[in-house]
This record gives C-alpha cells, sequence and structure tokens, in this order.
C-alpha cells in the first residue's frame, strides 16, 4: 500500500488537477516519515542521475560575470545541503540575485519560477539578462499577456498575480519541475491570499530559494518568517539550509573591529596658483582636486596609524591614488593594503583582514 502511494506520491502534481494539491492521510507516523522521505530522496536522485527533461545546464553565467568569494561560498554552503527548501539571506546589493541563479543552475531543473514584489521586478529584468544567458519571461495575468511558464527560462512572476486564479493552477502544474525563488520572502506573514499561494506553491516545487535582505534590519521579522516557513521545510533554522552573508565591506569590517570614531586632523595646505585659479574661475571641482592632494598625505598618515582601517576615496582615480601612497608608506609590507577585492580574496583564504582597505565612493557605498 505504501509503495503504492509513493508512486502517486511522485507522480500526483501531473496526475492530478492543477489547482488540487495532493494531500495523503496516513495513520501511522512512522509510515508517514518513511513516506516523506523515500519521496524527498527520490526527488534528489532525479537531480543526481540527470533524469530531469533539462539535462544540460541552461542557467549558464554571462562570459565574464563571475561569482565573488562570499557569493561563491554561498552557493558551495547550498550546494551542499541535501535540504529542498534553503534561506539566502543578505543586505540589499550584495549579490542575492546571481548568488541564487547560480545555485539553481546547479539543480537540473527544468525552469525556474521567480516570483518577486512588484518594486523588484524592473531591477530583476535588469540584473539577470547581466548574469545568466538565459531567457527572462514575465508572466502577467491581465489580458492576453503571457500565462504558461517557458521552460529553460528565468520565468519571474509578481506576487498579486502568481496568486490570481488564471496563474497559479499553471505555476502549480509546472512546480514539480522547477526551482521556486520566493524573492522578499518576509512579504509572506500573515494570512493573506498571497501567503496561502506561496505555501501551496512551495510544498509542490521541487525546490524552494528563500530570500530577503529586510530581515537583516531586524530580529523581529525573523520569527514570523520561519514560522510561515516551518509550513513548508522541517527544519528551516537549521545551518543545513539558512545561509546569511553580507557585502565584502561589511565583511571586512567584522573581521578587522573596526569602530566608530571622531577625530579632527589640521593640516597645512599652501594656496597655490593652481587652486587660486580655480577659485577665480569658480571651478569648484578642480579646487576641491587641489585640496585633495594636499590632504592625502595626512589621510594616509592617519588610516595608518589607527589601521586596520577603511580608507575612502571620492571616485576610482583618486581610490587608486591613495593605494599607491599607502603602500608606498608600508615598503615591504605593502601587501597589507588593498582594494575590494584584495580584502575579499585575503578574507576567503585565510580568514585575515587586510590592514588598510581603499575602495572608492559610490552611491552602493
Amino acid at each position: 500500500v505504501y509503495d503504492c502511494l509513493l508512486r502517486i506520491a511522485i507522480q500526483c502534481p501531473s496526475a492530478l488537477e492543477a489547482e488540487q494539491l495532493p494531500t495523503f492521510r496516513v495513520r501511522s507516523l512512522l509510515h508517514f516519515l518513511f513516506l516523506r522521505q523515500r519521496v524527498k530522496n527520490w526527488i534528489f536522485e532525479q537531480v543526481a542521475v540527470g533524469r530531469t527533461e533539462a539535462k544540460e545546464p541552461w542557467l549558464l553565467p554571462v562570459p565574464g560575470r563571475v561569482l565573488q568569494p562570499a557569493q561563491r561560498l554561498g552557493v558551495q554552503r547550498l550546494s551542499a545541503s541535501s535540504q529542498r527548501v534553503q534561506f539566502l539571506f543578505a543586505p540589499t546589493g550584495a549579490g542575492k540575485t546571481f548568488t541564487a541563479l547560480s545555485f539553481v543552475q546547479s539543480l537540473g531543473v527544468e525552469a525556474l519560477v521567480w516570483v518577486a514584489p512588484d518594486e523588484a521586478v524592473a531591477a530583476l529584468l535588469e540584473e539577470v539578462p547581466k548574469s545568466v544567458g538565459a531567457q527572462v519571461v514575465v508572466l502577467d495575468a491581465r489580458g492576453s499577456q503571457r500565462q504558461e511558464p517557458k521552460p529553460r527560462a528565468v520565468n519571474i512572476v509578481r506576487y498579486d498575480h502568481a496568486k490570481g486564479p488564471k496563474l497559479l493552477p499553471r505555476l502549480k502544474a509546472w512546480a514539480p519541475r522547477t526551482a521556486l525563488v520566493l524573492d522578499e520572502a518576509d512579504k509572506l506573514f500573515g494570512e493573506t491570499k498571497r501567503s496561502a499561494a506561496m505555501l501551496e506553491l512551495a510544498h509542490l516545487s521541487a525546490f524552494v530559494v528563500m530570500m530577503s535582505a529586510t530581515v537583516l534590519r531586524s530580529s523581529s521579522n525573523l520569527e514570523p518568517l520561519f514560522a510561515w516557513a516551518s509550513l513548508v521545510s522541517e527544519f528551516p533554522t537549521s545551518r543545513k539550509n539558512l545561509f546569511v552573508f553580507y557585502s565584502t565591506l561589511v565583511n571586512f569590517q567584522r573581521e578587522a573591529a573596526i569602530r566608530q570614531a571622531f577625530e579632527t586632523v589640521y593640516v597645512d595646505c599652501p594656496v597655490t596658483d593652481e587652486y587660486r585659479e580655480a577659485v577665480t574661475s569658480r571651478r569648484w571641482l578642480d579646487a576641491a582636486a587641489c585640496v585633495y592632494r594636499c590632504v592625502d598625505g595626512s589621510l594616509v598618515d592617519a588610516a595608518l596609524a589607527s589601521g586596520p582601517a577603511f580608507l575612502v576615496g571620492r571616485n576610482q582615480e583618486h581610490a587608486d591614488r591613495l593605494l599607491d601612497l599607502v603602500r608606498q608608506r608600508l615598503g615591504t609590507e605593502a601587501a597589507l593594503a588593498g582594494g575590494f577585492d584584495d580584502a575579499s580574496a585575503l578574507s576567503l583564504r585565510c580568514s585575515k583582514a587586510l590592514s588598510v582597505c581603499v575602495v572608492p565612493l559610490s552611491k552602493h557605498r
């Protein structure tokens, strides 16, 4: 009987009506656990032996796009886990999208369904083509827009559209062959139609990745998310399937134990002819560049005296000049100073931090 139930459980998502959630009542807890484990093992066996329809990788990264060390570590951790449901938490701009795409590429699923809030769709349409070479499709429940998921493609769906009667049955029919990414999963709190629809979809999907940046801003967001996710995953808070990573700058700050402090340093800056001409001509950027060149040496000395430290240049050119000054001061120990990539690589290789990390100021930092 239970072997029969096992076979039905494996095949039921495509055999039953799309809107019907397969449920089996098993009186014996022991047999229930046995059945659930057999189904779980079967799913992973399909991926392991390549018996899914997507036999060849199709989520390949675009040429020149490589994982940063923190992203690479995330993919390794997620891939090493045997859990069907994974959690990926990272701040905005840390690279969750490319990390999730790289992880899904290793699963061997036929398609990817990416459910996101309205405000995140535009960013996804810009980021996904920069990350992987797969086709990107937006599923829309309105009018004659596309409503059928496409194989070997990244199918992006808005949360409010995914819960509707037009799209949800189609998504559920495809779920056993797809990986489901729930972007900004912290928006699934509460007893709403959206939460109920995503819960059904997560139950049916071969793999589920829940991502969020919001939960890192307040620990009060974690408990509601895990309470909801416990309905999908047996161990939602286990380290086996929960991975949190920060941007390289934050990692450097944590590893180097950098603390905030304020200090005023006075520097004698002679008024040069170049500066006087720039001010007279009201070329304020040129005047500021003269001031920067004057104080750069003192800025480097202050960073070396208080290191480990961040040294922030106003742009990439300025940051490169500061890094050259730092390495000149360090002499034979010049390797202790570096930029963004140097700090990331050193942290991953030997869990050490640079003495001075020089980065350019940008909208992301």
